[in-house]
């Protein structure tokens, strides 16, 4: 699930990017992500994919940051 906070260009499709998951111990954050492809990535923040840079890591969500739009992922406990 994403939900865009600003744009200035098309967001991508609804369901392009899935967080599946957050990892946060200390200083050191992660979210597992599934791309549009299917592909799963584990990302820190400063890492990038599909032109989306991860800006924030939080309990239940993450927050991607593409040249001219951004996108907040949110955790899906219903999404089989």
């Amino acid at each position: 699930m994403w939900s865009v906070l600003s744009s200035g260009a098309p967001a991508p499709p609804a369901g392009e990017f899935v967080l599946l998951g957050t990892f946060i111990a200390g200083t050191q954050r992660r979210a597992i992500v599934r791309a549009k492809s299917g592909e799963l990535i584990r990302l820190a923040p400063g890492e990038a994919v599909d032109g989306f840079e991860i800006a924030e890591i939080h309990k239940q969500r993450a927050v991607l940051k593409g040249e001219d739009s951004t996108l907040e992922l949110i955790l899906d406990f219903t999404r089989r």
